[in-house]
């Protein structure tokens, strides 16, 4: 049976997280052919222990605190470098999944031998969705193609790394978007929601420096994962 973990960074958003994994728990009730969990990381112990406290013991889902700064690549990497399923589903705190999302999506997986990415289509975009990787199913086997595990570029905190994952991905013919694997964004440029404070957080951690990461790494035409050079030293 296939493995699939769906893994969750939060950070300060209580009723996004919860609309989120009630989506989550009508996926796995109809996605009963794969073997799925959720893999939730607070961004602080008291995050952790106050949704622990209310949620209790629940049978699909795990719990745990991701204690270093924040950078969505380091992250993402850090997980891959240990995951033992044969896909992770990655997916931030504010999204709402269709119930057959893994459904439709796991057979292109599958058909990769996990190592492929398959992108979900955001519903909800008012932008044509130009990172269709956005979000996800991410080969184990796929993984194996970087060092260490390192699939999304370190160069970037938090944009454009889905992007230059999914150019390698299409280079490789590793990529499918999956027009039937939807879920919606609330993002503020989508649902004309205010920001939040999370969304205003990454935004001046990250924003700035990865624009002009992205900017000089086009101007060498390096493309993470046909080329493992980085901008920034010690990323």
């Amino acid at each position: 049976m296939t493995k699939i973990d769906i893994v969750i960074p939060t950070r300060n958003r209580k009723d996004k997280l919860a609309k989120c994994l009630r989506s989550a728990h009508d996926v796995i009730l109809a996605s009963s052919s794969y073997s799925v969990i959720v893999k939730i990381f607070f961004s602080s112990l008291q995050e952790k222990d106050e949704f622990d406290a209310s949620y209790g013991r629940c049978a699909f889902v795990q719990t745990h605190l991701y204690a270093g700064r924040f950078r969505a690549s380091t992250f993402w990497n850090d997980y891959l470098r240990g995951m033992s399923a044969d896909a992770l589903l990655y997916l931030s705190d504010d999204t709402y999944l269709d119930e057959n999302i893994i459904n439709n999506s796991a057979p292109k997986i599958e058909e990769f031998n996990f190592d492929g990415v398959v992108g979900f289509k955001i519903r909800n975009a008012t932008d044509g969705q130009p990172a269709k990787a956005a979000y996800g199913l991410l080969g184990s086997a796929f993984a194996d193609r970087f060092p260490d595990r390192k699939v999304f570029c370190p160069d970037y905190g938090a944009f454009f790394c889905d992007m230059e994952l999914e150019e390698f991905a299409r280079c490789l013919g590793r990529f499918c978007f999956c027009e039937d694997a939807q879920l919606e964004h609330y993002h503020p440029a989508f649902d004309n929601s205010a920001p939040d404070e999370t969304h205003l957080f990454h935004r001046a951690e990250h924003a700035r420096s990865d624009v002009s990461v992205h900017e000089a790494r086009r101007a060498k035409n390096i493309l993470w994962g046909k080329s493992f050079e980085l901008i920034l030293k010690g990323a």
